[in-house]
């Protein structure tokens, strides 16, 4: 018989994703691609972030032609204060999509306390908290 010939098609894959810059609405996420997958060509790449492992919404892409593996970061905006989130890094290739592994996390700053606050202020629980204080002259 005649033999046949076939290639494996593969998703790109990518290496633990970082997170810099953390303040309480804003952060740089990233990633690296360490290999472009079978196509070995990447159309587009970004990071998703959300606050349940493995996050598939919040997703940005930035939409290319790679054709080497390389290192990407994002500026992420509209992050609540004092929030745990996960994210992850992906490369899409015309075989789909990879991910990094495992999701990384981080920790957006604490809301500002209002020192000498006279009405109530809610706490990052939700919770109504009033600030009682007295001055001593």
């Amino acid at each position: 018989g005649a033999d046949v010939q076939f290639t494996t098609l593969d998703v790109p894959t990518l290496t633990t994703p970082t997170a810099t810059a953390i303040t309480q609405t804003t952060v740089t996420l990233g990633a690296t691609v360490t290999s472009l997958g079978i196509p070995a060509v990447i159309s587009a790449r970004g990071t998703c972030w959300g606050t349940a492992p493995f996050p598939t919404t919040n997703c940005t892409a930035a939409t290319l032609l790679q054709t080497v593996p390389s290192t990407f970061t994002q500026a992420r905006t509209g992050l609540t204060a004092g929030t745990t989130y996960y994210y992850r890094g992906y490369a899409i290739n015309t075989s789909g999509t990879g991910y990094s592994t495992p999701d990384g996390t981080f920790t957006t700053l604490a809301p500002d306390l209002v020192v000498g606050a006279t009405t109530p202020t809610t706490a990052i629980t939700g919770t109504p908290v009033t600030f009682h204080y007295s001055s001593c002259l």
